[in-house]
């Protein structure tokens, strides 16, 4: 598992984590969250990118899935 931390101004307020990488099939799940006051300024977006990149030149990743819950909404 790899988390990476969104932060603005040094306090964090969101994470990105890739998890269950497995080189079998080269793929690997994402999850995040970001804090309601930070939402709606494109932080997840690019924060997934940029840990897109990571997996996939670092780890050598094919595919990354990202799954949702419908019981888990935003507050």
């Amino acid at each position: 598992m790899r988390n990476f931390a969104i932060s603005v101004d040094g306090k964090a307020v969101g994470n990105v984590g890739i998890g269950n990488m497995k080189h079998r099939h080269d793929t690997g799940w994402v999850d995040y969250w970001v804090s309601a006051e930070a939402r709606g300024h494109g932080l997840a977006s690019r924060s997934l990118t940029s840990a897109a990149n990571w997996a996939f030149e670092q780890r050598d990743l094919f595919r990354l899935e990202l799954g949702h819950r419908v019981n888990n909404p935003a507050c």
